[in-house]
Order: structure tokens, then C-alpha cells, then sequence
């Protein structure tokens, strides 16, 4: 389980690091009511608690204990946002696939399913950098409820523009095995006609065979003035 969480861990580091390569991320996975890792931005002023779950069962994400670390370290001042990532599951508990919340007025993403496809933790990143340096401007449930419609749409649009890749995917995959399947049969389909060739007597290569078939037609043409059959000039059928 510590080596399965670690790699969950290491992913979403990577992944961070390869969409903001200026990150600083430290890892406070073993301090009390942290978190996995603390993601900084913009000279400090992004502060973002993650929380990493590489588990099967949505029952034990503990989202519970999620919350309580992000009010602790929104209060000490160490964080101002937060992400919960499950990894394997498809839903969170009480959160579904994809869910922005607010703790203490501070942003909170919750993302499931991003083995399935990564680019919904790359949508989360991104959403979640604009709505912090948006955040000051928000200061109404008008306008949490605004950025909360907007961002389900979007998520959605998403989702579905990548389950249309998938599928063209699994197209271009049965296509590919269509094709390779073809070229097989042509390769076989050589290869036997040339084994029945050489199995009946005929061969394109010259094994001085030929010459006696055209010296025996010649000779049957000056001797009867017209062109032999195979029965009357005693050659075979391929010859």
C-alpha cells in the first residue's frame, strides 16, 4: 500500500512538473494533517494541498480527513487551495466524478478517475491556477455558483471530446489489425502459389528444360506445318 501510494504520489508530482515546470512541491506526506504534498506557484502566492489516493474502492478515499488537513492548513495560512485526486476510483463519495467546493471561501477540486485519463488532472491544474488568480474577484454566491455551472459544462465537453478519441482510437487499432491481417493473407497467398508451382513443375528459374520444349516445337512445326498440342508433341500441360 506505502509503494502503491508513493507511486500515486510520484505521478501527480511529474504530472504537475511537466504542465508548470516552474513548481515548487514539497513533500509533507509525513507530517500531520498535511497532506500529501504542499504545490507552490507564483513566488508563493499559489499554495495548493494535495491529497493523493491510489486506491480501488471509493471507501476508502477518507475524504473526511481530507477536509479536516485543509481547514488546519488554510487557517496556519500554508495553503489557500486544494486538490483531492483518486486515482483508480470513478467517483469520490458525496462528490462524483468531478467537483469544485469551497472551504473557509478557499477553492477545493475533487478529481476521480485520472488513470483513465490523465488530462482531467491537466483540466484540474489549469482551473484550479485561474480560479486562484481570479479568486479576489469573487465575492458572492452568484459568482460561485457562476464558476461552478461553468466548470461542470466545461468538464463535460471534455470528458466527452476524450471518450470520442478513445473510440477513434479503438478504431484506428481495429484498422491496424484489419490491415495487418490483410498483408498476411497476401504474403500467404505468394507463398502458396509459389510452393504449388514448384510442387507441379513450374519455375520460373531455367533448369534447361525449356530449351528442349522449344526445340521439340520447332522441329514439330517443320516436320507437320502447324503448331503441336500438348498430347501430340508429348509435353507436358505446364511446360
Amino acid at each position: 500500500n506505502i509503494e502503491k501510494g508513493n507511486f500515486g504520489e510520484q505521478f501527480i508530482t511529474q504530472s504537475i512538473n511537466n504542465e508548470f515546470p516552474e513548481s515548487v512541491i514539497d513533500d509533507v506526506s509525513g507530517e500531520t494533517a498535511h497532506g500529501d504534498c504542499i504545490w507552490k506557484m507564483d513566488s508563493g502566492s499559489f499554495r495548493c494541498l494535495v491529497e493523493v489516493k491510489n486506491v480501488a474502492q471509493s471507501k476508502n478515499l477518507d475524504v473526511g480527513k481530507f477536509v479536516r488537513d485543509m481547514n488546519v492548513q488554510l487557517s496556519n495560512g500554508e495553503a489557500n487551495c486544494g486538490i483531492f485526486v483518486s486515482l483508480k476510483t470513478d467517483n469520490i463519495p458525496n462528490k462524483g466524478k468531478f467537483k469544485l467546493e469551497y472551504i473557509q471561501n478557499y477553492p477545493v477540486i475533487y478529481v476521480s478517475g485520472v488513470w483513465k485519463n490523465p488530462i482531467v488532472f491537466t483540466f484540474t491544474m489549469r482551473l484550479m491556477k485561474y480560479i486562484l488568480q481570479h479568486h479576489e474577484h469573487i465575492d458572492n454566491q452568484v459568482d460561485v455558483i457562476h464558476i461552478q455551472e461553468y466548470m461542470m459544462k466545461t468538464y463535460a465537453n471534455v470528458m466527452k471530446q476524450q471518450e470520442f478519441i478513445q473510440d477513434m482510437r479503438r478504431i484506428i487499432d481495429r484498422t491496424n489489425l484489419l490491415i495487418q491481417k490483410a498483408q498476411k493473407n497476401v504474403t500467404e497467398s505468394i507463398l502458396y502459389m509459389e510452393e504449388t508451382m514448384t510442387r507441379h513443375g513450374v519455375s520460373h528459374e531455367s533448369d534447361g528444360t525449356h530449351d528442349e520444349v522449344i526445340d521439340k516445337l520447332i522441329e514439330f512445326k517443320q516436320t507437320y506445318g502447324k503448331w503441336p498440342t500438348a498430347s501430340t508433341c508429348k509435353i507436358s500441360k505446364d511446360d
